[in-house]
Order: structure tokens, then C-alpha cells, then sequence
């Protein structure tokens, strides 16, 4: 079965507190409303997704669920997004629009079938290349506003 998730990796400064740097990943997504965030040592874990009250362009809303591990040795975040909710989500939309294309043409006017499919196209890998475009942005201006080491700890 198909994972349905994709995994990055961001580097940054050895000068960032690696030690509070999951706490305010954890601070910056719930900035971003992410629901049932917690932290268990180096692993920040959150749900998002379409079924929240929040903005439609919430950088959440493409990805139900995700989590953000800090690599102290490696100066990096590696994190994982799952964008299954956006994909069986547009699925049975399309699928509910299809059911009443086939009821309200009563097959005289099938050339809107043909439509479906790029409507579905567009409507998860559209929201995808976009969603992940601006988590990376998102995450991006999280390790650039992290807190970083006393100059006497570098």
C-alpha cells in the first residue's frame, strides 16, 4: 500500500539551541493552529488537515497529520507529512460529483466525465505542490527565528 507521505530534510545553523528547538517548532505550529501537538524528546508530532476550523490557506490544511525530528549531530529537521486525508478526501468529492453527473445527464451528457479526472489532478496535486512548497517556507522561518546558543557555548 502506498505511504501517501513525503520526508525532507532542512539543515541549519550550528549555532541554533538544539535543546529548546523542538519546543519552538512545537510554539510555531501551534502558531499555525496545528492540533494535538506534542513533544517526546527530539520529535515534534501535530495533526492538521481539511477538517478544521482554520483559513483554507492554512499551511496545514493538505497534510492531516506530520512530525518534525531534530538532528542535534546532523544540524538538520527531518520531517514527514501525510497527505492521505487530501487524496481519499478529493477522491470521494470527485467520486460524489461523478454519481451526480451519471444521475442528472441520464448519459446524454458525458463530456463532463472525461472533466473528473483532471478536476481530481488538480484538485490533490495541485494543493500538494503547493502545500509542500510552503511547509518548506514554513519550516524554513521556524529555524530562522529559533533561539540560539550563548556566544559562550558556540
Amino acid at each position: 500500500m502506498l505511504s501517501l507521505s513525503k520526508t525532507e530534510t532542512v539543515s541549519f545553523d550550528r549555532e541554533v539551541d538544539t535543546a529548546v528547538l523542538p519546543e519552538h517548532l512545537a510554539m510555531c505550529l501551534r502558531g499555525v493552529e496545528a492540533e494535538d501537538v506534542h513533544i517526546v524528546a527530539n520529535r515534534v508530532t501535530f495533526r492538521g488537515g481539511v477538517f478544521r476550523m482554520v483559513w483554507n490557506w492554512n499551511v496545514l490544511v493538505p497534510f492531516g497529520f506530520g512530525d518534525l525530528m531534530v538532528d542535534s549531530d546532523n544540524c538538520e529537521v527531518r520531517y514527514t507529512l501525510s497527505y492521505r486525508q487530501l487524496v481519499v478526501f478529493g477522491t470521494g468529492l470527485v467520486t460524489i460529483m461523478l454519481v451526480f453527473v451519471l444521475v442528472l445527464s441520464a448519459f446524454r451528457n458525458l463530456g463532463i466525465l472525461l472533466a473528473l479526472p483532471l478536476i481530481w489532478f488538480f484538485m490533490v496535486f495541485g494543493n500538494l505542490g503547493i502545500g509542500f512548497a510552503r511547509f518548506r517556507s514554513f519550516v524554513d522561518r521556524a529555524l530562522a527565528s529559533a533561539p540560539h546558543l550563548p556566544i559562550s557555548q558556540r
